[in-house]
């Protein structure tokens, strides 16, 4: 039963040589042991300023010992979780971006003094990727809107969404590649119309793609029309308060 304590001893026995009844030993000193189920990560996620690590709700234990190892170094314990907090643990501990970090935990139970471990859960690894910085937009009376932002050179490439919805519910996506891609066009919008924009930065990494997103900037599709327009040196543009 999870959560729950045994104890063992053992004894020795044989055969007595004079009438062959069975003999046993002294018993041994007390082992014990509480029953942990071995723990799993769900996920785990680039946030704005740290790396989420999600874990299974658990009541038989007390709480999660969370290790990480960065590169395929040794492991280091990096946290305690109390499992009667929110599932989840935000490392902030010294992150690299591009840097790939690997995460397993334990799940102990304190009981009589003594703290028990459970076996490592598997392991999950993830590129630390920082989001885009510096998002900003300028529109033009033509239906095009610029997106500028601070290149990440840890990325392959970003992935751009522009929604007139707020929270998103419907939007077109913009693939741009390159780490050092920062500016992207997009043509054909409704003039007056106020679009949302999103962008996030991806890298591939082990067959998956890490991601993660910038805070979102919106704007209106403007009528006026723009003076020393200079794609390359977007510091030449009208400055609209953004």
């Amino acid at each position: 039963t999870a959560g729950t304590k045994y104890s063992y001893k053992i004894y020795a026995y044989g055969k007595d040589g004079f009438d062959g009844s069975t003999v046993k030993s002294v018993a041994s000193s007390v082992k014990s042991m509480v029953r942990l189920n071995t723990p799993a990560i769900t996920s785990v996620t680039n946030a704005s300023s740290s790396m989420t690590v999600k874990l299974v709700k658990n009541s038989t234990i007390d709480g999660y010992i969370i290790m990480r190892s960065k590169k395929g170094a040794d492991f280091e314990e990096i946290a305690t979780v109390s499992a009667s907090k929110a599932v989840s643990y935000a490392d902030k501990t010294s992150l690299t971006n591009g840097a790939d970090y690997t995460y397993k935990v334990y799940a102990y139970r304190e009981l009589d003094g003594k703290t028990y471990k459970s076996a490592a859960s598997a392991e999950k690894t993830l590129v630390r990727l920082s989001r885009p910085s510096e998002l900003s937009l300028v529109s033009d009376a033509a239906g095009e809107l610029d997106v500028f932002w601070k290149a990440n050179s840890k990325a392959d490439g970003y992935q751009i969404i522009y929604s007139t919805d707020a929270d998103f519910s419907e939007y077109s996506t913009i693939t741009a590649s390159g780490a050092s891609r920062n500016v992207q066009f997009i043509f054909g919008l409704k003039k007056g119309k106020n679009y949302y924009v999103k962008i996030r930065a991806y890298k591939k990494f082990g067959g998956k793609t890490i991601v993660g997103w910038s805070t979102e900037s919106n704007m209106t599709i403007d009528d006026f029309i723009m003076e020393n327009y200079n794609p390359i040196k977007p510091q030449l543009k009208m400055d609209i308060g953004i």
